[in-house]
């Protein structure tokens, strides 16, 4: 009889900078992982690799300057395929950087350690995060459930607020600019009259106030417009603000404290065709798994008779 026990695998003083945020059991007894969040809400774009019989990690090197590589993420989903090319391939798709979700689809080539995202047909699963991958056979996969719904749309937060804020900023920084150009206009048209007013009559002396003045209104123009504009800007963000608190609070209130997003659809790619499809199955009696999202599956193995 074979025992099943757990343990804690141990690296020794070995560790990665931040936990893995998707993993896939490789051939080989190696385990394969790729972002995840680390401190303060940064996310990762690394690959690192268990091996099992060494119980090491190592990380897997990627030029970036070459190679075009997955945006870093946590909420991600992977399956392994051995179609994909020499070694097989892991495929990606998915996941959310804490303000977008992801729809896109990578494959890594285990052999040439690089990435690619082909360019798929069909109809794909909507971004998401917080879904499953599964291989069902060398050359498929499906992606089940999973959290369709921005990030920010839980917590009340537009989801232009970063783009809003640097607006904000810049325009702030304007107005206080307009402002110091406006007293140096003045301090400059009084020191120029002075310095002018004892050796020029007083027809140039009132030409010179004339300018002044002039140069001095249209640094004051400029002040209100930059005033005006900011004034707009902080308009539109307690109005986004505001509507966007009014959703959240609806779609708590209407499911009860859990937001209508989750899915429970399931979608079907070839990895030879990357075609995106319905998988064709016998229909499904009995009752329905609710939406979900964080949850796992499995492949359900035929029992031996005999």
């Amino acid at each position: 009889m074979v025992q099943l026990t757990w343990h804690v695998a141990t690296a020794g003083s070995q560790e990665i900078d931040a936990p893995r945020d998707c993993a896939v059991a490789l051939p080989g007894r190696e385990m394969w992982t790729f972002g995840g969040r680390q401190e303060g809400g940064v996310c990762s774009d690394e690959i690192h690799i268990w091996n099992f019989d060494s119980a090491k990690w190592r990380k897997v090197p990627i030029d970036r300057e070459v190679n075009r590589i997955p945006a870093p993420r946590f909420g991600v989903s992977c399956a392994f395929v051995p179609s994909e090319g020499k070694e097989g391939g892991v495929v990606l798709f998915g996941g959310r950087d804490g303000r977008d979700n992801f729809g896109d689809l990578w494959i890594f080539d285990l052999h040439d350690k690089k990435w690619s995202d082909p360019v798929c047909i069909g109809s794909p699963p909507a971004p998401r995060h917080g879904h499953t991958i599964l291989s069902v056979a060398d050359d498929k996969i499906l992606v089940m459930g999973g959290c369709c719904v921005s990030p920010f749309a839980e917590t009340g937060t537009p989801d232009n607020i970063d783009d809003l804020d640097d607006q904000l900023a810049l325009a702030t920084k304007r107005v206080a600019e307009c402002y110091e150009l406006e007293k140096a206009e003045s301090i400059a048209a009084g020191i120029v009259i002075e310095s002018e007013a004892d050796f020029i009559n007083w027809k140039q002396i009132a030409r010179l106030s004339a300018q002044a003045s002039a140069a001095i209104a249209k640094r004051e123009k400029d002040t209100n417009d930059a005033e005006n504009d900011l004034n707009i800007l902080l308009q539109e963000r307690a109005a986004a603000i505001h509507w966007a608190k009014m959703n959240a609070e609806h779609g708590r209130a209407y499911v009860k404290g859990v937001h209508d997003h989750k899915y429970m659809d399931v979608v079907l790619l070839d990895i030879t065709t990357k075609v995106w499809m319905e998988p064709t199955a016998p229909p499904c009696t009995g009752k329905l798994p609710l939406a979900r999202m964080n949850h796992t599956w499995g492949v359900a193995v035929p029992r031996r008779r005999g």
